[in-house]
């Protein structure tokens, strides 16, 4: 009898010992797991600086804006560009002169309208600059019409 109560109690010790084996492996697992899945942090992009070349232009006149970005996270980025004042923007569409998405240059040239009214005396140039993860961040600037 005492080695049938031997042998019991060796399988109730190997039983704790794979229960408690088991358990461990899967808490292993599941911790491993849940720092595999979170999801980086997407940071937005950093936009430096807009700049108007000339800062001051004539109706019909020419002028480049420069929108200096960089991506903390080394992701690509994107400009979106539109103007406002009856400006033109070049690369957009007949159907839509005054905006262009999804470029990959920083750099864009806009040209300023043939005429204004009187009381609109400068364009407004915006930047939407985007990672294409999520993140993005917008800059403008007035590009001063002289007469």
């Amino acid at each position: 009898m005492a080695l049938i109560k031997r042998h019991n109690d060796m399988n109730i010790n190997k039983n704790t010992l794979l229960s408690s084996s088991t358990i461990l492996f899967l808490l292993i697992i599941f911790i491993g797991c849940d720092e595999k899945t979170t999801a980086p942090q997407n940071n937005d992009p950093v936009i430096q600086s807009i700049v108007a070349f000339p800062t001051s232009v004539q109706l019909s006149d020419s002028f480049a804006v420069v929108c200096s970005a960089y991506e903390p996270d080394g992701d690509s980025l994107f400009y979106d560009w539109s103007c406002t004042s009856g400006a033109k923007v070049s690369g957009g569409s007949p159907y839509d002169s005054f905006s262009l998405f999804n470029t990959k240059e920083n750099i864009r040239v806009f040209y300023a309208p043939d005429s204004l009214p009187k009381q609109n005396d400068s364009i407004r140039v915006d930047c939407h600059v985007r990672d294409g993860k999520g993140g993005g961040k917008s800059a403008w600037i007035f590009v001063a019409i002289t007469r």
